[in-house]
């Protein structure tokens, strides 16, 4: 029990930042005295997310890491990644239109919102995986009683210190860029735009940094060839989109009309984006033989 009370800063100082990041919706409200731009960020948000699943894949990953496992794990990883995380965030990006008016066709205007939030959340997925690669592969927490000094120069240590300049540069930008536009009396279907737009623009240099601090101590081989693959059928699937949704989905108020057309243009897009890379994908073909042999 000592021990733990002892160390138990490390796991209070990593979760700190998580409390930090929740302060720009109260901030919003309390600049703004509105909560109309809350419930568009809040809408966006919701959809967007759907890309944060596609890091359960990289659950398995860190066990392996941390039992010193081979960091070719770390290839196969990111290849399957990018195989589920590049489809969702297509998917959120040609469907933010219709989501948005299922949930309401007020929030409509705030297309570009949910597509802003979706490419921060892609890089958000990536940059937390690299984190947890780096917390795995660091030895420190072995010891039974490291030293104070030890942990402060750990990737435990640091990584929660980059995730504490990254939340304090994103409030800061925040408030500063909220308070000059709202005193012009802007839209706030505008505001909560550069809102999303901010948290954008900061995840990109805090991912490049996590990726060259990675590779720094890890030699592996991003899979370039199978993320192309993979960008290039979602591609195909957004084109087909663009061409077909317009004669299939039926923007109409009746949930019962509304909602049977995008389950269909979604099955549809999802469909091509399986067979195309099934077709064309080594790797994706032992997937599904996997997947089939498991069922079996």
């Amino acid at each position: 029990m000592k021990r733990w009370f002892k160390f138990s800063w490390i796991s209070l100082y990593s979760q700190f930042p998580k409390l930090l990041t929740s302060l720009d919706i109260f901030l919003y409200t309390l600049i703004t005295g509105s909560v109309i731009g809350i419930a568009f960020y809040s809408a966006a948000f919701v959809i967007s997310n759907l890309i944060a699943h596609s890091s359960l894949i990289s659950q398995a990953l860190f066990p392996k890491l941390l039992a010193k496992g081979s960091h070719e794990h770390i290839n196969e990883n990111f290849s399957l990644l990018m195989y589920f995380a590049i489809p969702l965030l297509g998917l959120s990006v040609i469907f933010s239109k219709p989501a948005l008016f299922a949930l309401n066709p007020a929030y409509i205007d705030g297309t570009l919102i949910v597509i802003l939030l979706s490419f921060k959340t892609f890089f958000l997925v990536l940059d937390q995986t690299l984190q947890r690669i780096l917390v795995s592969i660091d030895t420190v927490d072995v010891e039974v009683n490291p030293k104070f000094r030890s942990l402060l120069k750990s990737n435990l240590f640091h990584m929660s210190t980059v995730r504490f300049i990254k939340v304090g540069i994103y409030l800061f930008t925040f408030v500063t860029t909220l308070v000059l536009l709202h005193t012009a009396e802007l839209d706030e279907v505008f505001l909560v735009t550069i809102w999303a737009l901010i948290t954008l623009i900061i995840e990109i240099p805090f991912f490049i940094y996590m990726w060259i601090l990675t590779k720094r101590y890890i030699k592996f081989s991003f899979p370039y060839v199978s993320t192309l693959k993979y960008l290039g059928t979602t591609l195909a699937f957004g084109i087909v989109f663009v061409f077909a949704s317009e004669q299939i989905i039926i923007y109409h108020e009746s949930i019962f009309n509304f909602l049977p057309t995008v389950i269909l243009m979604f099955v549809i897009c999802v469909g091509i984006y399986l067979l195309i890379t099934y077709l064309i994908d080594n790797k994706t073909k032992k997937l599904f033989k996997s997947i089939i042999n498991e069922i079996s």
